[in-house]
């Protein structure tokens, strides 16, 4: 034991973990840092998705922002599109307006949310007129809530992940999208401003729509198919929709906060490392402190991959992985010292 704080060890064993902990918890706060803040959207770095249905023969939606940056407007009629946040969307609510400039159609408009790449996110769509077609089946009036659940291979081709039928039909499409719930409320009326706001945490969401102080639909709903992600706004086969006036604020806390440090595997891997080192360290004169030392390792380990799974950036990746790397190579460095100290003793 006295060779073991000679050598130095202790010290880099103690730094080491420190290094990582706070790796794990930088990654955590990255969740955060990447989260919508609270007021007005700026919506100059979002994105827009574009699908192609060959078949519709209609064009690639037209995004247009605001000169005040606050509002955008989907010009054409064309096939599906999402136009992207590039922040994710947990614990928060957003709230903003739609308005159809266009009385020359009746088709979907609404959002998305939970977005985790083009084929899978929730879906919240408003069909003003029940519209059917041999081809891609029935659309009904009213207002839906979906679950998009689409094989994604990595690039947007004509005709996938979604085909001409799969957004369209109102009961979904087996392996593609779910349909959660189906209000026959009311069609939306042309130059008539909807207001909706969507409360979103992980495993539940509450979705509310009104026209002035009239609310017309008001769900909540349980659910955790996805349990972060984006938010966009959705259109098909609708122009002249001005989606404007976004703004969004932090939801109360709910029960027990896991997720201080982010997800809530990462945040629970972190509070347990926390016990770990802090009895590492006050535990010097344990006989012991080797075997928490490589538990801490262990553990800090766990929680690198953890993060990695959850894809919490490609800074963070890299961070993280560098720590993990650095773990084992010092477990390694540990475990021969300890079997070289016997040795030297004989």
């Amino acid at each position: 034991m006295k060779g073991t704080f000679e050598s130095g060890l202790f010290p880099r064993v103690v730094t080491v973990c420190a290094i990582a902990f706070f790796a794990v918890l930088f990654c955590g706060c990255r969740e955060k840092s990447k989260r919508f803040g609270e007021g007005p959207v700026d919506l100059t770095k979002w994105t827009a998705i574009n699908y192609s249905y060959p078949a519709n023969k209609q064009p690639t939606a037209n995004w247009v922002i605001s000169e005040d940056k606050l509002s955008v407007t989907q010009e054409v009629n064309a096939d599906p599109s999402i136009f992207l946040s590039d922040r994710n969307l947990l614990d928060t609510s957003i709230s903003g307006t739609w308005l159809v400039n266009s009385s020359s159609d009746d088709d979907f408009m609404g959002f998305v949310f939970a977005y985790q790449d083009p084929g899978r996110f929730y879906l919240f769509d408003w069909k003003g007129k029940t519209q059917a077609d041999l081809d891609v089946g029935r659309a009904e009036q009213g207002m839906c809530v979906k679950i998009v659940t689409a094989p994604y291979s990595g690039k947007l081709e004509p005709g996938k992940p979604f085909d001409g039928k799969d957004l369209w039909h109102t009961q979904g499409v087996q392996g593609k999208v779910r349909l959660l719930d189906h209000e026959p409320t009311e069609g939306w009326k042309a130059h008539k401003p909807y207001h909706f706001r969507l409360d979103f945490r992980p495993g539940n969401f509450h979705i509310v729509v009104k026209d002035g102080d009239r609310v017309i639909y008001n769900k909540t709903f349980q659910d955790a198919t996805y349990t972060s992600g984006r938010f966009g706004f959705y259109n098909f086969s609708q122009g002249g929709v001005a989606y404007r006036g976004f703004e969004t604020k932090k939801l109360p806390a709910e029960g027990v906060q896991w997720r201080v440090f982010g997800p809530p595997v990462v945040s629970f891997i972190t509070f347990v490392g926390i016990a770990f080192t802090i009895v590492m360290v006050f535990g010097i004169s344990l006989v012991w402190w080797g075997v928490l030392s490589l538990a801490a390792f262990v553990l800090f380990a766990v929680a690198a991959i953890v993060a990695l799974v959850l894809d919490l950036g490609f800074l963070w990746l890299i961070l993280l992985s560098l720590a993990v790397f650095a773990l084992l190579v010092l477990c390694l460095v540990f475990v021969a010292i300890c079997c070289r100290g016997p040795s030297a003793a004989g």
